[in-house]
């Protein structure tokens, strides 16, 4: 896919599922749990063989070097929207 050639994805293209989308009210103590459960599965990826063995709808069958690269945009994405809704 061409975000992972260029690093980024273009914003407001993608709407988050229900699933992902956060309260209306969002306290330290969530954010926290949700730091923590965040890095506990970045550990289960590192430890997790190579190939899965699920299919995602959009990346086919990532990798765990495709998923780690993905987490990495990702995470710059989101990033740079909190740095844009602190200005």
């Amino acid at each position: 896919m061409l975000c992972f050639a260029l690093g980024y994805f273009q914003r407001g293209k993608a709407k988050a599922s229900r699933q992902v989308n956060p309260p209306k009210i969002i306290t330290t103590k969530e954010l926290e749990l949700q730091i923590k459960l965040a890095l506990s599965h970045t550990d289960i990826i590192k430890r997790a063989h190579g190939n899965p063995s699920f299919k995602d709808f959009i990346f086919d069958n990532p990798n765990k070097i495709r998923t780690t690269r993905f987490m990495q945009i990702h995470t710059t994405r989101h990033l740079k929207i909190i740095q844009d809704i602190l200005k």
